[in-house]
């Protein structure tokens, strides 16, 4: 959807970069093959080249979906809680 909105506010637009990740015409087509070819496979988190995504004119296009969040984001975080609590005194300590 973007790349469809840069090309009516700027015609001759041939793709859009966002975060380092380019889109053109033609990686919109591979995203298309790669999920009809590998759609539904759990193939690992590492990336392939010329399968995942690949570099052409110097840009970055995926084809592979993945989800940032969470490949990096933990979902939960392991949290303790402690409470002290201290009573009574002498002469020598004062509380």
């Amino acid at each position: 959807m973007a790349l469809a909105a840069l090309k009516r506010r700027v015609p001759g637009s041939k793709n859009y970069t966002i975060l380092g990740a380019s889109y053109d015409d033609i990686s919109i087509q591979k995203m298309k093959d790669w999920q009809q070819q590998y759609g539904g496979q759990e193939l690992g988190d590492s990336m392939v080249l010329g399968r995942d995504f690949e570099i052409r004119n110097g840009l970055l296009f995926f084809y592979r979906p993945w989800d940032v969040a969470k490949t990096y984001l933990k979902e939960y975080t392991p949290q303790q809680k402690h409470n002290i609590s201290i009573s009574g005194g002498s002469e020598k300590n004062f509380l």
